[in-house]
């Protein structure tokens, strides 16, 4: 029978509904299987990241203790992940991922929040570097040697997400894998890889005009208006991408090292360069 718009009408039967609801149910539990599958290759790439790091001569020279680094990658092993593939059965939803020291071996993932590009890659690689700083802590080891602090005072919860010592030495990791910096780069090398990296693109911040200091110190972006509050900071930087990728965990990394100063803002590359050259979660 067919309508006035001459469409046809479909009338279903019981059994289609089922069998369209098993199709359904069927396609769903492959995606899952998939997503398993994708999850288990990206943590074997980040363990194999974080195995060579530990590895490595230069880190092993910032233990006290040079053993330790062997008992690091021992740990790596031990690391699992949680997955919650459906929002309504994650105890944090709004997160890509989250560790906590209660279960310091425990990667949570949000995986329907970070199915596109490499993000699961991503978040993997920052949560795992979360826990390998709570079993340095647990070593007596010092993850990061200077201070990590920014230019402003946090006043609120968001801008303490921002100034987060252990958010910044996760973040830095995540900056040394993107953009191949290692840690016996000096400031100036440092910052000539950042530079590099915005010369050809690969990192890009909107329509955002800027321009490098003399000695390549600071970068000066032209955008009135901001207050000078870590998280108004953070979303001043969150335009800027990798790769054509939102990097969110970067942007508060280049947030909490940047400063106002008459109506424009100044990100001081020696300053993260300096937290870079101090931390043991090192890239060669």
């Amino acid at each position: 029978m067919g309508s006035k718009f001459g469409k046809k009408i479909i009338r279903l039967t019981e059994s289609d509904l089922n069998k369209i609801v098993k199709r359904i149910i069927s396609e769903q539990e492959l995606d899952i299987e998939e997503l398993k599958s994708k999850i288990r290759k990206e943590k074997q790439k980040v363990i194999a990241h974080f195995d060579g790091i530990y590895k490595s001569p230069q880190t092993i020279s910032k233990f006290k203790n040079k053993s330790n680094a062997n008992n690091v990658i021992s740990f790596l092993s031990t690391i699992k992940i949680r997955p919650y593939f459906t929002k309504d059965k994650s105890p944090t939803p709004t997160a890509n991922g989250w560790v906590t020291k209660k279960e310091p071996d425990v990667v949570n993932l949000n995986v329907y929040k970070i199915t596109e590009g490499d993000h699961i890659y991503n978040t993997i690689l920052h949560e795992t570097a979360h826990l390998i700083d709570f079993y340095l802590q647990t070593l007596g080891e010092d993850t990061v040697t200077t201070d990590t602090g920014g230019y402003y005072d946090p006043e609120d919860k968001k801008d303490e997400y921002v100034a987060s010592e252990a958010e910044t030495i996760a973040r830095v990791q995540r900056l040394r894998d993107m953009l191949d910096i290692g840690v016996t780069e000096s400031k100036e090398n440092f910052s000539s890889k950042i530079i590099q990296a915005i010369q050809s693109k690969k990192m890009t911040f909107g329509n955002y005009s800027f321009r490098k200091s003399k000695n390549g110190q600071f970068i000066e972006f032209s955008k009135p208006g901001q207050k000078g509050l870590l998280s108004d900071l953070w979303g001043f930087y969150s335009v800027m991408k990798i790769n054509g990728e939102s990097q969110s965990d970067i942007s508060a990394l280049f947030a909490n090292n940047s400063i106002i100063k008459d109506g424009k803002v100044y990100l001081n590359l020696f300053k993260i360069a300096k937290v870079n050259a101090n931390t043991k979660n090192i890239r060669n």
